[in-house]
């Protein structure tokens, strides 16, 4: 989604109509194979609050749907999240970061929720790496982009934790482990030389051979080197060369405020 905003500064019928149609997919697939009824909340990120239809489009969706939700603002989308991530690494010596098409949020708890978001993302770096197999000096440019974004980062990660939480986070897991899914009871610690590693053999794919990897969906082939590339350069801002990764975080947070 985040790439229609950049392409077209609005989210198109067809982008609305297929987001319909997926969602409904999911409730209704959820809703066959539990018998307790659900309680459905949607909610909108950045792509939302980026799009110059962004309030009418999110308003379609939840009528087409028929339910509740809401377009949440960057701070709100950085605490659910941690709150998210919390719910199995329950303190506060860390830094939550979640990324996707449009923004990047960077979340601590210091007597209150922190965020800190910036207006980058996996769109911003899918538009500059161009096509696949992505080229040295193409990548090379989407860095420096990213250490100018975050050159005007107030954040710091003294003896805190980085977790990263979201799909990007959860299919770098899954490569480098052969398709084995993570726990989402545990935070896993990885070395920055299984991420470098996996940014080094995913550019040199095509899109098809990235979508023919099972465990990674069409949707997620388009932007996961970009997502990747982003974790790099997050690392090198804060010159760490170990991160974490958590199974749960936005969707979890969400949920948890429903209860």
């Amino acid at each position: 989604m985040g790439r229609e905003i950049n392409k077209h500064n609005k989210i198109r019928n067809k982008k609305i109509n297929n987001l319909v149609d997926s969602l409904s997919s999911i409730i209704k697939l959820q809703e066959q194979s539990i018998e307790t009824p659900i309680n459905w909340k949607i909610v909108g990120t950045s792509p939302f609050r980026r799009a110059s239809n962004g309030k009418s489009a999110f308003k379609n969706v939840r009528k087409s749907l028929d339910i509740n939700g809401e377009i949440l603002s960057s701070q709100e989308e950085g605490r659910l999240s941690y709150i998210g991530v919390n719910r199995i690494m329950p303190d506060s010596n860390k830094v939550v970061i979640d990324f996707g098409g449009g923004s990047t949020e960077f979340t601590y708890f210091d007597k209150s929720y922190n965020v800190e978001s910036k207006d980058f993302g996996t769109a911003d770096i899918r538009n500059i790496i161009g096509k696949y197999p992505v080229e040295k000096h193409l990548q090379n440019i989407g860095m420096k982009f990213l250490e100018n974004q975050l050159s005007r980062l107030n954040t710091k990660v003294t003896e805190k934790s980085i977790i990263f939480c979201g799909g990007t986070a959860r299919n770098l897991y899954e490569y480098i482990n052969n398709g084995k899914s993570l726990d989402r009871n545990n935070i896993i610690s990885i070395n920055s030389s299984s991420l470098y590693k996996a940014i080094n053999d995913l550019s040199k794919l095509t899109i098809q051979e990235i979508n023919d990897i099972k465990f990674i969906n069409k949707y997620r082939a388009e932007v996961l080197l970009s997502g990747l590339l982003i974790m790099k350069a997050i690392l090198e801002h804060f010159d760490l060369v170990e991160f974490k990764v958590s199974p749960l975080g936005l969707r979890e947070g969400v949920a948890t405020t429903l209860i």
